[in-house]
């Protein structure tokens, strides 16, 4: 399980007046400037986005190769932070590396939140101002995507990104949803099996919120409620969501140590979606990941834009078929 270090009770990143200057201020009083960078993988940016203190700016070989390589589309990601004023003058490892991390690594979970792909960050690298000169680096490579397969997918390229729902989706990472985004942004890190694994937890602790009884049934009525209105649609969500389930379920109990394929009822099931399956078992397994990682997604940010059916209660009506869900 990954340091949350995003969060302190001390600090929240979702404070409008973090973002309404161009550098962040950690304390009163200015101390020494820095900027914050990294590679971010898994799409890029049409051209450079300024909110607050952060820009996401496109990348380039001659510019940023020492913040590592990626294939596929990747872009920049920047912080210009003061860290506090002390006397003697000194960079104090808390003040200058942890508390920016906090807010550089709620951004990039915002990213992964906001784009259909696997976005992943590499090392962060701080630079002195006006300097320029690299004086540490802070991170881990758990927050690396763990293969560039994923990089012949589709990638998005951002065009803007709405302020509002930017901060919105910082804001709920330290609510009810905490949970599973932290798991969702750690299986973007992880091999198929494990990335499978944490996906399918988040579903577990979502469309099983405080409930213990039949979750094999449950899980996938109610994610097929929530991601269509159609029946047919419904039932080829219910069987896709149920197989993914069982995977899991055996994976982690040693049943199997595999991504397996499916029987012709849940093969027509999945394909029915869009989603299509090769027969060549290695580029099979990257497309069940990849759709496990679609569906997780979708149901999760449902979650994050409808908070109060988090609720054990909410659940049960909608397995009674009493919620309105897109009447909403």
């Amino acid at each position: 399980m990954k340091l949350k270090v995003h969060r302190s009770p001390n600090f929240n990143p979702a404070n409008p007046k973090i973002w309404e200057g161009q550098t962040f201020d950690l304390d009163s009083g200015k101390g020494k400037t820095f900027i914050m960078r990294a590679l971010l993988s898994g799409f890029d940016v049409s051209t450079a986005i300024k909110i607050g203190p952060f820009q996401l700016k496109q990348y380039e070989d001659a510019i940023y190769a020492d913040l590592g390589s990626s294939k596929g589309k990747k872009c920049i990601l920047e912080l210009v932070f003061d860290d506090r004023a002390v006397s003697p003058p000194q960079e104090t490892p808390v003040s200058m590396y942890v508390e920016p991390y906090w807010l550089f690594h709620s951004f990039f979970i915002a990213m992964q939140l906001l784009n259909d792909s696997w976005v992943g960050m590499g090392m962060v690298h701080y630079y002195s101002v006006p300097e320029n000169k690299l004086v540490g680096t802070y991170g881990s490579p758990a927050t690396s995507t763990a293969d560039d397969y994923w990089s012949s997918n589709k990638q998005p390229t951002v065009e803007n990104i709405d302020p509002d729902q930017l901060l919105e989706l910082i804001a709920k990472q330290q609510g009810n949803t905490e949970m599973a985004i932290d798991r969702y942004s750690l299986a973007l890190g992880s091999v198929m099996e494990d990335a499978l694994i944490d996906f399918v937890i988040v579903l577990d602790g979502l469309l099983g919120y405080k409930t213990h009884e039949e979750l094999s049934h449950r899980i996938p009525v109610r994610g097929s409620m929530i991601l269509a209105q159609d029946n047919n649609l419904r039932l080829n969500y219910y069987l896709t969501i149920k197989f993914l389930y069982d995977m899991r379920s055996r994976i982690v109990h040693g049943d199997t140590d595999d991504i397996f394929f499916p029987d012709n009822k849940h093969y027509n099931a999945i394909t029915s979606l869009g989603y299509s399956l090769s027969d060549k078992p290695w580029e099979y397994r990257y497309q069940i990941v990849d759709m496990t990682r679609k569906l997780t997604q979708q149901i999760l940010m449902f979650f994050i834009l409808h908070p109060k059916n988090l609720d054990r209660d909410w659940l049960l009506n909608l397995d009674l078929g009493l919620v309105n869900l897109h009447g909403e």
